[in-house]
């Protein structure tokens, strides 16, 4: 049975030894030195894809989405380089279509998660790692320094599709129950918390926190966000 993508190309990088893989058992949601560390050998393919990202000039620039196949089809198609996103569309890119992937075999969409805090010194700084997060669909956990004061964000655009009910609750009581504790003198500028985006009256934006306590409420989300515990069963695409 063929599996059909929303990309236009989808291409076989099919080396067991040119990559870091991931294994069944675990989930591909994590770019951490452990998970790299223990997965080097368990012989799974990349599966990634391109669609148009947009035009520059007279050429199209590809973008490039990546999946992990729980395992692999020893008749797929003969495997082609891969390249950066930025460059123009391989001629032997492979349609989706022309791909038979067997019954059994899931696809496993591969998310970054960024580092537990990144900390921007300049509203320039944060407006690019924002950006950025947006427009590869990251994850985005940032403080915004301001002296010994910081404005927390965190941004789940992908996780909200594969955290399951009790995970996404998990994730939200987490937040609640830790603005319960700060002091009385922050409650007021919390203006609405909802899927991972904490807003505030602070400049409009978000809750303005101590330093400190940005790194103690992202090290809380970044442990229920890392538990395959709390991910929906993979299914087919």
């Amino acid at each position: 049975m063929a599996v059909e993508e929303t990309v236009e190309e989808i291409i076989w990088l099919d080396d067991p030894y040119k990559w870091d893989y991931l294994r069944e058992s675990v989930t591909s949601t994590t770019r951490s030195d452990y998970v790299m560390r223990q997965l080097k050998k368990s012989g799974l393919y990349k599966l990634v894809g391109y669609d148009n990202f947009r035009k520059k000039g007279k050429s199209t620039v590809y973008h490039k989405h990546v999946w992990w196949l729980a395992k692999h089809d020893k008749d797929c198609p003969e495997a082609i380089p891969d390249y950066q996103a930025g460059v123009k569309k391989p001629s032997g890119a492979i349609n989706p279509r022309e791909i038979k992937i067997p019954d059994g075999i899931r696809i496993i969409k591969d998310y970054e998660i960024e580092r537990a805090v990144k900390e921007c010194s300049s509203d320039n700084d944060y407006d690019k790692e924002y950006n950025k997060a947006k427009e590869e669909k990251w994850p985005f956990l940032v403080i915004r320094k301001n002296s010994k004061y910081a404005y927390f964000r965190f941004d789940m655009w992908p996780i909200n599709y594969n955290l399951s009910d009790e995970g996404l609750a998990k994730f939200r009581d987490c937040i609640d129950d830790f603005f319960k504790n700060i002091p009385e003198d922050y409650k007021n500028l919390i203006l609405k918390k909802s899927n991972g985006d904490l807003s505030g009256a602070s400049e409009g934006s978000s809750p303005k926190l101590r330093i400190y306590e940005c790194r103690i409420l992202s090290k809380k989300l970044k442990e229920i966000v890392l538990d395959k515990k709390n991910w929906e069963e993979l299914a087919r695409n």
